[in-house]
């Protein structure tokens, strides 16, 4: 089950952890997509945008001199006024309805989108020899419109130099105009009718002035969009963020909370093992000294005072072993409860205190305990748990000396570096037996039951305080036996 929920925790995060990437990748993707899209469509869009000015401009010239011929030209006819191409500076002229236009197309000319136009015929009065059909767009135009006049003629090319739109529409004959094209001594054509395709009004825009303007507009607008769509990856983002980052909590919780269930086993399993171990070394004593009192009640009876202080001896011992046992239970039933704000431990004096505790001990079994100390260490830590700490391992090194040893020994060191403080408590002793090493932190675990009584919980204790302390301990057991305790530097107030 556990494996199951780790594999989809991995798989959830797998996905989740690269859906940032794979929003911008999409994104970017989405961009350069548009950009090309966009880019294709804006040439078709420019084109109909410059026909459709055109057309306007085309639509509007026609409109102004049809107003012009009808309410203008005839009133001004009828009152005797002359029209004529010849009007600029002339007092009492009036342009004629082709020369009002031309004159107008000039003006547009100068507008922002650069328009020009164009009156053209194949029959052009001898003043306006530059009005024939003089390119091949005029050509191909007169003939398509001739064969349809009431479709424009449109084109797109080089023109001066400038790519541009020629929009050509046809100029019919209109009634006003005539009797004086049919009249006039130096007119190439005399006998127009009504309706007649008479020439061409041809509109000539350049793309790049409306392209530029165009272009200008569309890239705010697809830069306004594409902030848009940056914004919504964005938020898409953030969101795959928020969920990878709940999906992280969510299985740092399902570890924890496997972790958790893992650590109750272990401690189920320890409390069982306490529980009978606890009930056997405690009931064990206590019958042997039921009995033994028994004995010395009959050597007293039979008056055998040597066999009766041997068997007091004897209750003597196994009450000595039985308070061991009794307070390694306790000490570590305290351990529990002993987590405190970490404060500025005196190392060195601590370890005095400790050896000073000792000092019998030392003294009886004649081993020689020593210091050595490179640098002076005053962590923030748990005072009592290191003292527990010292005095097992400094008492088991005293305690299990080689009596072939002829200077035993044991000694405490300590160096600094810039992650740790290390403790090394070293002896020349007995050692750990190779079959028993697998076991040297676990509760209830003698090495040497001959040699010295105990509880079998000193090291079992030792692991528990160094790992409350947040420490890693290790050993070495070759011509005596080697701990190695490895502290980081606690923050004060902090929970040890």
């Amino acid at each position: 089950m556990k494996t199951n929920n780790q594999a989809r925790t991995k798989l959830s995060t797998l996905i989740f952890g690269y859906a940032h990437f794979l929003a911008a990748a999409v994104f970017t993707v989405v961009l350069i997509a548009g950009y090309f899209i966009v880019s294709g469509l804006l040439g078709t869009v420019i084109e109909r945008t410059v026909v459709n000015n055109a057309q306007t401009v085309s639509t509007a010239l026609t409109a102004v001199r049809s107003l012009y011929s009808r309410e203008v030209v005839e009133v001004a006819r009828a009152e005797g006024i002359e029209i004529s191409h010849q009007f600029q500076g002339v007092s009492g002229v009036i342009p004629l309805p082709a020369s009002l236009t031309i004159e107008l197309g000039e003006a547009i000319a100068t507008g922002p989108t650069g328009a020009s136009t164009a009156l053209y015929s194949p029959y052009p009065f001898p003043w306006r020899q530059d009005a024939g059909l003089n390119d091949s767009f005029r050509v191909d135009a007169w003939e398509a419109i001739s064969q349809n006049p009431s479709e424009p003629f449109v084109r797109t090319e080089i023109f001066n130099g400038v790519a541009s739109v020629r929009y050509a529409t046809a100029d019919f004959m209109r009634d006003s105009c005539v009797s004086c094209h049919n009249s006039h001594p130096q007119s190439p054509k005399t006998d127009w009718q009504v309706g007649d395709v008479r020439g061409l009004l041809e509109v000539i825009q350049p793309i790049g002035a409306i392209q530029q303007n165009f272009t200008l507009q569309v890239q705010k607008s697809y830069l306004g969009f594409s902030a848009l769509i940056a914004l919504g990856a964005l938020g898409m983002i953030i969101v795959f963020l928020a969920y990878q980052r709940r999906i992280a909590e969510n299985s740092g919780l399902l570890t924890r909370l496997e972790d958790n269930n893992a650590n109750l086993t272990v401690l189920n399993d320890e409390l069982q093992q306490f529980a009978y171990r606890t009930s056997h070394d405690l009931k064990a004593p206590l019958l042997s000294i039921k009995g033994l009192s028994q004995y010395i009640i009959d050597d007293l009876d039979d008056g055998d005072l040597d066999e009766a202080r041997d068997n007091v001896a004897k209750v003597r011992k196994l009450s000595e072993n039985l308070e061991g046992t009794i307070n390694g239970m306790l000490n570590l039933t305290k351990a529990e409860y002993m987590t405190r704000d970490a404060e500025v431990v005196q190392f060195e004096e601590l370890t005095n205190s400790v050896l000073d505790n000792l000092q019998g001990l030392i003294d009886e079994s004649g081993v020689v305990v020593s210091k050595d100390f490179n640098h002076v260490w005053n962590p923030h830590s748990n005072e009592v748990r290191l003292k527990q700490v010292l005095e097992n391992l400094i008492s088991n090194g005293i305690k299990y000396a080689c009596e072939k040893q002829e200077s035993p020994s044991v000694i405490v060191m300590t160096k600094t570096t810039k992650t740790h403080f290390t403790i090394t408590i070293k002896d020349n002793g007995i050692g750990i037996p190779a079959d028993k090493r697998a076991d040297v932190f676990s509760m209830f675990t003698r090495f040497h039951p001959t040699q010295s009584a105990g509880s079998g919980l000193g090291l079992y204790l030792v692991k528990k305080h160094i790992d409350a302390l947040g420490g890693k301990i290790d050993f070495k057991s070759n011509n005596g036996t080697e701990f190695i305790i490895e502290l980081p530097e606690t923050q004060p107030g902090a929970k040890v």
